[in-house]
């Protein structure tokens, strides 16, 4: 076919009018595409119903873009529980100042605000509300009296329900700020596909196939700003419904499909990557009957938890402007983890999970400065143990092995857990035994930001020095050499001359399932390597620690030790 036939077929498929991701033709396909969900997807409306009487209640405020007592475009509405559909929306805010609601104007958005005083994003966010027949929006900036802590702890800890319960979510996924936009000017021809009558000789049958004058049309995944701030990750994880808008294109994610402009009718094909494994958990733990043959309750806890280390792992390294959020971003996938697994929230790790939980590691790179926040005082944000406690870094967990071994006192045991796991590639076997956790959280959320963070642990400890030159470790006697420590941080501390190694679990495993910690002799094959916590004693209070990094030492050194009652900080 010639250049000049295949244009005779495309150009009754091109409207000179879509220029724009916000063109008439691109909200019409997101509106097909949400009503097609909504009457046809079965998980994904019992992820987030969406009929009656299942209707979601709204947030405690929204915008209300059809206000009928007043001039301006729309306005803030306090919604005492009420039932409704309503669109949410994820976005950078950036680092301009735009129009938000605070103590100062918050009796002045409840009589109307102008669509025209908005950023760009909102602006564009109202049209494909209206787009989608919606009434209701709802904008953290708007929604949330900035400035005001008490509305700010309460409202933050409602983003589970929030971003759920929301009909769809409308991601600015192509903004880096808030001035930018929803839409971008596109040629749709390099977008969309045209669709060309064959003929099939052999069958004597006529059909029609799609063709794409570029191969962009065909890529799926939204890549943009929006994917390197911290808080979106909760958003976008938590949304049964995404519409994300990227630099030429749009697309659409559900629990069913993933959809684009490119391939705009595709039969259901799930969305992929962390944020659909982390729907169908919800769907399979709360919703779905356990008579379908699912795995154990044992089983799935563990997958679950996998599944928590891989979205940490991503949200480590993305971009969060307040240290007091590092908590509070995710604590909406927090609480939707603890109806799943049933288990005690211990600062970005979990009760039954703690002492697998407590093995992370940062990988540190020569690009990026890998730091802690205080441990005390105005600037902390979570405990030495906790992989919240570093700024910004790339955290690797242990996560394919099983602790076969291991202490948790009764008390601390979920009713839900039971003695049968599955075998993983890697089995430890600690000796570790964690008598008591207790994290102070600053509001009465227990997934939000935190004061401080305490284990209570008895376990094998040992005193070693170390080589600045290649962090090797050495009996503190005898000065032989038993061991290498990677470091949480850039730099060692100051006061890092000697470091205590808590013993956390020994175990036995071939070269190729020791990528985690790398090259493993044959010696420690057959005798096995000892995993510990590197820490130092804080001087406050007796036999109080806090972690400094991550050790392998020789399994044969802690032969004649006694166990040791400390408190890790």
């Amino acid at each position: 076919m010639t250049t000049d036939s295949f244009e005779k077929y495309t150009s009754k498929h091109h409207d000179p009018s879509d220029t724009s991701t916000g063109s008439k033709r691109s909200l019409g396909l997101a509106k097909q595409w949400l009503n097609t969900c909504v009457a046809t997807h079965r998980d994904c409306n019992l992820y987030c119903p969406t009929q009656h009487p299942f209707l979601p209640t709204l947030p405690t405020r929204v915008l209300d873009l059809e206000p009928e007592d007043c001039a301006a475009d729309l306005k803030l509405i306090i919604t005492q529980n009420f039932k409704a559909h309503y669109v949410a929306i994820s976005y950078c805010w950036g680092d301009q100042e735009f129009l938000m609601t605070t103590e100062d104007n918050l009796q002045q958005h409840k009589e109307g605000i102008y669509a025209s005083s908005l950023p760009q994003t909102f602006q564009d966010a109202i049209i494909i509300c209206k787009a989608l027949k919606c009434r209701y929006l709802w904008v953290d900036a708007l929604c949330i009296i900035q400035g005001n802590k008490q509305d700010w702890d309460r409202e933050s800890s409602q983003m589970l329900h929030v971003y759920r319960n929301a009909l769809v979510t409308v991601c600015a996924q192509g903004a880096s700020d808030v001035s930018a936009g929803c839409f971008t000017s596109r040629d749709a021809l390099s977008r969309r596909p045209v669709f060309l009558p064959t003929y099939n000789s052999l069958t004597a049958t006529s059909t029609t196939t799609s063709c794409f004058w570029s191969r962009q049309a065909l890529e799926l995944g939204p890549i943009g700003p929006a994917n390197f701030r911290a808080w979106t990750l909760q958003e976008q994880t938590l949304s049964g419904r995404l519409l994300s808008y990227c630099e030429d294109s749009v697309f659409w994610f559900c629990c069913t499909s993933k959809l684009s402009e490119g391939t705009p009718y595709k039969p259901p094909v799930r969305e992929d990557g962390l944020c659909r494994d982390f729907k169908t958990m919800v769907l399979d733990y709360e919703l779905r009957p356990v008579s379908r043959g699912l795995r154990s309750m044992t089983s799935k806890s563990r997958q679950a938890y996998n599944g928590w280390y891989d979205l940490m792992r991503q949200y480590c390294v993305r971009n969060i402007k307040e240290r007091t959020d590092k908590l509070v971003a995710i604590s909406g996938l927090a609480e939707q983890m603890s109806r799943i697994v049933k288990d005690n929230y211990v600062s970005g790790l979990w009760g039954r999970d703690l002492i697998r939980g407590l093995l992370w590691k940062t990988l540190l790179s020569k690009e990026d400065e890998t730091t802690r926040y205080p441990l005390s005082g105005e600037g902390f944000v979570a405990p030495s143990w906790s992989w919240a406690s570093m700024k910004q870094a790339y955290v690797k967990t242990w996560f394919g092995v099983n602790f076969d071994h291991g202490i948790l006192h009764d008390h601390l045991k979920c009713p839900a857990a039971s003695s049968a796991v599955e075998s993983p590639p890697v089995t430890a076997r600690s000796d570790i035994e964690i008598l008591s956790f207790h994290c102070q959280p600053v509001t009465d959320s227990p997934f939000g930001q935190l004061r401080s963070g305490t284990i209570q642990l008895k376990g094998y400890i040992r005193q070693y020095s170390w080589e600045a030159e290649d962090n090797r470790l050495y009996d503190y006697t005898s000065q032989t050499e038993i061991g290498i420590i990677e470091w949480d941080e850039d730099f060692p501390p100051d006061d890092a001359v000697h470091v205590v190694c808590l013993y956390m679990a020994r175990y036995i495993s071939s070269s190729e399932e020791c990528e985690a910690f790398g090259y493993i002799s044959e010696r420690e094959q057959r005798f096995g390597k000892c995993i510990c916590l590197g820490l130092i004693e804080t001087g406050v209070r007796a036999n109080e620690y806090y972690r400094v990094g991550i050790a392998e030492i020789a399994y044969w050194q802690w032969d004649t030790d006694v166990k040791k009652e400390i408190s890790l900080i």
